[in-house]
């Protein structure tokens, strides 16, 4: 077993992210380290709200949205680190990653 395949054994485990022995999908290892990532800066942000007094909101009442080019990427990793899609590559492709789209 190589240590690829280890690394994907370790972060899920489970059988259907193994072609083979040899052979296994690294989304799972990679929607990981995506998710775990944005998942501690989360819990950082919290822990920093919840022991620095900050200002009062500037915008009471209001909500504030961000929008990325990467978001779809992001919720489709976030989908299989959660289970609720394909490990592998060749199963799903995010409909946004097979349009380009075009910046002014």
């Amino acid at each position: 077993m190589g240590p690829a395949v280890q690394h994907v054994r370790m972060a899920s485990g489970r059988a259907e992210d193994f072609h083979n022995e040899n052979v296994a999908s690294l989304r799972p290892v990679l929607a990981s380290a995506v998710c775990e990532t944005i998942y501690a800066c989360n819990a950082f942000g919290a822990a920093v709200s919840a022991n620095i007094a900050f200002p009062a909101d500037l915008a009471p009442g209001y909500r504030f949205f961000t929008r990325s080019y990467h978001n779809e990427a992001i919720l489709h990793a976030q989908r299989v680190y959660r289970r609720d899609a394909s490990p592998w590559w060749s199963d799903t492709v995010p409909e946004s990653a097979s349009t380009p789209v075009s910046h002014p």
